[in-house]
């Protein structure tokens, strides 16, 4: 018997499962395993591989990024006159984006040179008062720094007057309190010197009173003319205290 028929003769006393496990597998099979093995490693070496972008829609949810997020917008607000790049378009650096109207702009740095030449030339005021100094503005060809300077100069011309008429008004107080007080010590000396002589006076009567050579009423009358004396005495030290610390305030006042 052939080998063919001895495997016949087995074969029919085995399981049909036995007997498919036995076949030989068939080329195609083996190569439709090859072919979708290699499929599936290629897929994923293309995911792992392969930076692919991700469309999201949400109903009502709000989408983040996880990237970061360049926001390109100007400092101040403004019209947008050009747009230099389209959608989706990939920029360099210092590629030019869009252009803004300068209108704000313009006005913005008017106003910004107006209020430096302005300032430049308060400040240059300031220090000529503050120092006492002759005011002089540095040249410059701007006409609205020569505006301003010319402003300052009338202003900085009429403080000076103000402050030289206050000046000439606290002298004119200096002297003149100065001329009372020399006129109350004048007075004040008198009026001591006349003290002195009517105490002398009215101790003579009150002696002469008291030995009854001289009359009662003289005393008194001499009494009381010494104790007016005083009293105007005493007025006019007080004037002069007064007049002193007057002095002293128109001297310290500025």
């Amino acid at each position: 018997m052939s080998p063919d028929g001895a495997l016949a003769t087995v074969r029919q006393f085995q399981s049909e499962t036995d007997a498919i496990r036995e076949e030989a597998e068939p080329l195609v099979a083996r190569a439709t395993l090859f072919v979708l093995s290699a499929f599936l490693v290629t897929i994923v070496a293309i995911l792992a591989l392969t930076r692919i972008d991700r469309v999201i829609t949400s109903a009502g949810g709000r989408i983040v990024p996880v990237g970061q997020i360049s926001v390109l917008q100007a400092l101040d607000p403004s019209i947008i006159k050009t747009i230099d790049v389209r959608e989706g378009e990939q920029v360099q650096p210092g590629q030019l984006i869009a252009t803004l109207d300068a209108t704000f702009t313009s006005a913005d740095l008017t106003q910004a040179k107006l209020q430096i030449a302005s300032l430049e030339t308060q400040v240059a005021r300031d220090e000529a008062e503050l120092n006492q100094h002759p005011l002089v503005f540095a040249s410059k060809p701007d006409p609205d720094y020569q505006k301003y300077a010319a402003l300052q100069k009338a202003l900085y011309d009429q403080r000076m007057a103000q402050y030289t008429a206050q000046i000439n008004s606290f002298d004119s107080k200096i002297k003149q309190t100065q001329a009372t007080m020399e006129k109350l010590r004048g007075d004040d000396a008198r009026y001591r010197q006349r003290d002195e002589i009517l105490q002398k006076i009215e101790t003579m009567r009150t002696t002469l009173a008291e030995h009854g050579t001289g009359s009662q009423l003289n005393m008194f009358i001499s009494q009381d003319t010494r104790l007016e004396l005083l009293r105007t005495l005493e007025n006019t030290h007080s004037s002069l205290i007064e007049a002193q610390n007057t002095l002293a305030a128109s001297i310290a006042d500025p």
